[in-house]
């Protein structure tokens, strides 16, 4: 149960992460320095579609664990991913 709670919760927020950046990437773009608003667009996109899938995932009877640790081991990327950019982007 805590499982299917946690993939819900994190598609939700992927989700609107996802659609912030795909609607208010040219607003985005203009922040953040060098990011190219497609940049953002495309990014929000996948994000949205990856919450596509933890949502499904999180509506099955049975989650398959290697599902479950796939996404994991997405999450925890994307997590090093963006610490690595805004680490690098200062430079």
């Amino acid at each position: 149960m805590l499982l299917r709670k946690t993939l819900l919760v994190n598609g939700v927020a992927t989700g609107m992460t996802g659609l912030i950046a795909l609607v208010g990437s040219p607003w985005l773009g203009a922040r953040l320095g060098p990011t190219p608003p497609l940049v953002l667009a495309i990014v929000g996109a996948g994000l949205i579609a990856f919450a596509g899938v933890l949502l499904v995932q999180a509506r099955r009877d049975h989650i398959d664990p290697r599902v479950a640790w796939t996404i994991a081991v997405l999450d925890v990327a994307w997590v090093v991913g963006s610490i690595a950019l805004v680490e690098t982007a200062g430079t």
